[in-house]
């Protein structure tokens, strides 16, 4: 076919008519011409088009609308003026209802085409605004026109695009980009050239959090100057606001470089989702459409409480609101996320939530961290736990903290040795093994240190005894030895892999050994995964099927890498439920949950 297409001497600049018959994955209209597939965005099936080709391949073609001949009733005319401008919306010209159907036919014929899994897909869970529902927007910065502007890329380009208002972003948006725009022109400052790769304002980043914005100003350079008139313009907007400026000089298309420096209000902007209480860093992931979220991590936690799981893995956690949600429902959640800032603002999560006790939050890459986490725990079918303790002991052994404010980490640990030696029904006071760890608690020393390297030297020689009845050491790297102890530093103790304890609270001085993963058939086990567009890796889905876990809830944001995985979870997992949810009106993006239990 492609060397009949070569023949005809089909070239770039062709025009032809051409009836769409077909929607592809990325919003784009498809139409055949002699056998092979011509793309042309914002059409619709049954329309009729004169175009003109854009692109020539072996396989395919693309091509662009130079007019419309034949009309579908699904067809309205796009609210914003710079559609099929900016490239920022795909579906503008559908009606919404239409939109929905176009979704869930995207997301069946996926999962038929890539998996072979012809099933039943809900109705797209609509999305409460159609227009001006993103609470974030991440807006170049560029000379146009001689003056300093903020915009947007066209598509799969870096031609500047000015604008002035989004309809996708919250209304607030509009007033912050005036007001910084306003700022950059006053203040006399430079737009980032990719060319000459100077300048110095590279992006202007807005995130609505509850009722505040973080506002973030990349730069090429090492301060923002006239930082006091950006405020005060912020300030008269009326809006409570925090603002960061983030220094990036490399040559890339990451937006954010190093960690945002907060100069005015909190580095932490608080909300509450779903009686979760958030604080959230301009750093930290979160989707962007807060009422269709909401909607949807709570189809993830009704369906975990509906199976009954007790234990649940929260894979590709980010800043915990899901592990959080998901605690109400289960009695223990791990949540595994590769972002270091991500993680941070899990832990202050889970404590300020009261779940330290409950979540357990891992930063490192999901591909080593769910295999290691199964390898260690999970034995057979049934979901027996594998790893014994390294202290194995009986549920009821207890140590005694009497004095448990003057004694560290490591006379903690050193006490579970003891109970280690003493075996089953017995127990420690703290104070008779105090002395022995004092000589290494960092906590009580005055001894100085030139360095941080040489701090971390000496805190790791005197934990050596204390750790290696261990496992695996390496996991106790929360472990503070540099801090004074309280409740929360005693609930960062428990751990994944080999530590046995799990402590509660420290009001009565005793920390028992509680029913842990360690000892207990863990037989309703979950793993929630919410990976990236580019989905799971392979060896998370092989950790999934060696665990086997009684109840998997994938959320996805990418039909054609949900299916490419679905396709390896479904040898040992049917498929109870799809159903997508639209977190991205006038886009062709769409977000789903589906439900699977193990065969």
């Amino acid at each position: 076919m492609s060397v009949r297409f070569i023949d005809m001497a089909l070239k770039v600049g062709d025009k032809t008519e051409l009836e769409i018959i077909d929607n592809g994955t990325d919003g784009e209209g498809i139409a055949k011409y002699e056998g092979m597939a011509v793309f042309v965005p914002f059409v619709l099936p049954g329309e009729t088009v004169r175009a003109e080709i854009t692109l020539l391949k072996k396989n395919f073609a693309r091509a662009k609308v130079i007019k419309l001949l034949k009309s579908s009733p699904l067809r309205q005319e796009p609210p914003c003026p710079l559609f099929r401008k900016c490239g920022g919306c795909d579906y503008q010209h559908i009606k919404y209802e239409a939109q929905l159907e176009i979704k869930r036919a995207e997301v069946k014929n996926c999962l038929k085409k890539y998996a072979g899994l012809d099933v039943e897909v809900g109705e797209v869970v609509p999305s409460k605004e159609v227009l001006h529902y993103r609470n974030k927007v991440q807006l170049p910065i560029a000379l146009f026109g001689g003056k300093i502007r903020a915009g947007f890329f066209k598509e799969k380009s870096h031609d500047f695009i000015p604008i002035e208002d989004c309809l996708l972003q919250g209304e607030w948006a509009k007033s912050f980009i005036a007001a910084f725009v306003e700022y950059a022109n006053e203040s006399k400052l430079t737009a980032y050239d990719e060319r000459t790769q100077k300048g110095l304002l590279r992006h202007l980043v807005l995130r609505k959090i509850g009722d505040s914005v973080n506002a973030v100003v990349v730069i090429n350079g090492k301060s923002l100057p006239n930082r006091d008139n950006l405020i005060q313009k912020f300030k008269a907007l009326s809006i409570p606001f925090n603002l960061f400026y983030s220094i990036n000089t490399k040559n890339t298309n990451v937006i954010l470089g190093e960690t945002p420096v907060c100069f005015y209000g909190s580095e932490l902007a608080q909300t509450e989702i779903l009686g979760v209480k958030t604080n959230v860093s301009p750093a930290s992931f979160m989707q962007v459409n807060d009422s269709v979220r909401d909607l949807l991590y709570q189809y993830a936690a009704d369906a975990i409480k509906e199976k009954g799981c007790d234990i649940v893995f929260d894979v590709f956690s980010g800043v915990g609101i899901l592990s959080n949600i998901l605690a109400k429902v289960a009695d223990k959640v791990y949540g595994i996320e590769i972002v270091k800032d991500a993680v941070d603002n899990a832990n202050e999560m889970a404590r300020s939530n009261g779940n330290l006790d409950k979540i357990t939050n891992i930063c490192g890459d999901a591909a080593v961290v769910l295999p290691k986490l199964v390898s260690e725990i999970f034995q057979s079918r049934n979901g027996v736990l594998n790893t014994k303790p390294a202290a194995n002991l009986e549920n009821n052994c207890d140590i005694n903290l009497k004095d448990k404010s003057d004694n560290g980490c490591d006379t903690i640990i050193a006490a579970k040795n003891k109970l280690n030696d003493n075996g089953a029904n017995s127990t420690v006071d703290i104070k008779t093994v105090s002395d022995e760890t004092n000589k290494h608690n960092d906590i009580k020393s005055d001894k100085k240190f030139n360095n941080v390297e040489e701090k971390n030297e000496y805190n790791k020689a005197s934990s050596k005894d204390s750790l290696n009845s261990f496992d695996t050491n390496s996991n106790l790297n929360t472990l503070s030895l540099d801090k004074p102890k309280s409740d929360s530093n005693l609930n960062a103790l428990n751990k994944p892999y080999s530590d046995d304890f799990i402590y509660q609270s420290a009001s009565s001085g005793v920390y028992k050994k509680e029913k842990s993963l360690y000892n207990q058939n863990a037989t309703n086990c979950a793993v929630v995964l919410d990976p990236p567009r580019k989905g799971c890796d392979e060896s998370v889905l092989n950790a999934i099927l060696t665990a086997k876990p009684q109840t998997v809830v994938y959320i996805s944001c990418n039909p054609a890498t949900l299916a490419r995985d679905l396709k390896i979870l479904s040898t040992e997992y049917k498929i109870d439920s799809v159903t997508p949810f639209d977190m991205f009106p006038q886009c062709a993006h769409v977000e789903t949950v589906v439900l699977m239990s193990r065969v």
